[in-house]
C-alpha cells in the first residue's frame, strides 16, 4: 500500500522549505520564516517510513549491505546531480560575464559526494545540502544498530530490547535540545537524531504497547516544553509524528492528503529540495538584478512576480530531475538484485 499521507506532508515540507529560501526575506509574509521546519518533517517522515520497511526483516549483514546500496542507487544519483548544477551556476556566469567566483576544491566536492563535509568541517557547496548527511547517518546507524543488536540478543527476540535500546537513545538525544547544549559532535546527527527517533516510534506504537507508552512520553515531554518555551521545532516534531501514528492507527495513509497537486509535489519532493536553494535563488536574484538594473523598478509586486517565477522555475527542474534521473533510480534499485550481486562463489 502506498502512503499517500506521507506524500501529501512531503509535499507541504517540500513547499514551506522552497518559499523560506525563496520568498522570506522579500515578501513580508511573517509565517513565511517559519518555513524552515519543514525539514523537521522530513526527518520525523525518515525515521516513521525507514522503520516502516524494516518491520519484521531479519537484518543480516547481507541485508545491511543490501539495504545500504539500495538507499545510495535512490538518492545519490540526484544528489551528485544537484552538487554539479550547483557548481555549474557559479563557474558558467563567471565566465559569460568575465568576473572571479571561489569554488569549491576536488577535496571539498568529494567529501560532498559522500556525505562527509559536516563531520570533516568542508563547506557544503549548496547549504541546503547538510540535511543528507543526516539523513545517511541515520539510515546507516539505525540499521547497523538493529544488526548489532540482533547479533548479540538474538535475531528472532529483540522486540521489546530493542525498544528499550532506542529508548534510551532518544532519551540521550534530547538532552541537547532540552537543555540548550551545542551539538557536541559538529557534522554527526546526534542532536537531531530524537526527530527521526520520533518517526520511528510513531511506527513502531502501533504493533507494540511499550513503543506507544515510550511514544507518548517524548511527545508529551516535546509538547510540554514547546508550551513553556515557544519552540516550534518541538511542536511541528509532534504534530507530525501523532498525524502518522492516527493516520495509521485509522487506516487513513492511503486517503488523507490525497489532493493530486500535493501529491505532485510530494512525488518530486526529493528533487525539489536538492534543486530549489540552486537554480530558484539564481532565478530570483537574477531577474530582480536585471529589472532594477535596466527598467529601475523596485517594488514588493516586482518581489512577488521574481519569487513566485522562482518558485516555478524550480518547480519544473525538479521535474525534470526527477523524470531524468531520481525516477531511473529508484526503478534500478527496485530492479536490481542486490542479494544475487552479494552472493559468495563457492
Amino acid at each position: 500500500m502506498r502512503f499517500k499521507f506521507v506524500d501529501g506532508l512531503r509535499g507541504v515540507a517540500a513547499l514551506s522549505v522552497c518559499l523560506f529560501h525563496i520568498g522570506r526575506d522579500f515578501l513580508h509574509i511573517g509565517f513565511l520564516h517559519y518555513g524552515g521546519l519543514g525539514v523537521t518533517v522530513f526527518f520525523v517522515l525518515s525515521g516513521f517510513v525507514i522503520s516502516h520497511s524494516l518491520v519484521n526483516k531479519q537484518i543480516t549483514p547481507r541485508y545491511f549491505a543490501s539495504f545500504a546500496i539500495k538507499r545510495s542507487i535512490r538518492l545519490d544519483p540526484a544528489y551528485w546531480f544537484a552538487i554539479l548544477l550547483a557548481i555549474l551556476v557559479l563557474w558558467i556566469p563567471s565566465r559569460l560575464l568575465d568576473y572571479k567566483v571561489s569554488l569549491p576544491s576536488f577535496g571539498d566536492i568529494l567529501a560532498n559526494m559522500f556525505y562527509l563535509q559536516g563531520i570533516l568541517g568542508i563547506g557544503n557547496v549548496n547549504s541546503v545540502f547538510w540535511t543528507l548527511c543526516y539523513e545517511i547517518q541515520f539510515y546507516l546507524v539505525f540499521c547497523g544498530l538493529l544488526l548489532g543488536s540482533g547479533y548479540i540478543l538474538g535475531l528472532k527476540s529483540t522486540g521489546n530490547r530493542n525498544i528499550a535500546l532506542f529508548s534510551s537513545l532518544i532519551g540521550v538525544s534530547l538532552l541537547w535540545p532540552l537543555c540548550g547544549l551545542g551539538n557536541p559532535y559538529p557534522g554527526a546527527f546526534l542532536n537531531l537524531w530524537y526527530l527521526f527517533l520520533l518517526g520511528v516510534f510513531a511506527r513502531w506504537s502501533i504493533d507494540s504497547h511499550l513503543s506507544l507508552v515510550v511514544f507518548c512520553l517524548v511527545n508529551a515531554s516535546l509538547l510540554i516544553v514547546s508550551a513553556v518555551k515557544g519552540n516550534a521545532t518541538f511542536l511541528v516534531a509532534s504534530l507530525t509524528a501523532l498525524s502518522l501514528f492516527v493516520a495509521l492507527r485509522r487506516q487513513k495513509m492511503g486517503s488523507w492528503l490525497n489532493w493530486r497537486w500535493i501529491q505532485y509535489l510530494g512525488m518530486i519532493s526529493y528533487s525539489l529540495y536538492l534543486v530549489h536553494d540552486i537554480i530558484g535563488l539564481y532565478v530570483r536574484d537574477t531577474g530582480l538584478h536585471l529589472t532594477q538594473k535596466y527598467f529601475g523598478m523596485s517594488s514588493l509586486a516586482m518581489n512577488y512576480f521574481w519569487c513566485g517565477f522562482a518558485l516555478f522555475t524550480s518547480i519544473l527542474a525538479a521535474h525534470m530531475v526527477f523524470k531524468l534521473i531520481e525516477q531511473p533510480s529508484h526503478r534500478l534499485s527496485r530492479q536490481l538484485d542486490i542479494n544475487n550481486l552479494l552472493k559468495v562463489n563457492k
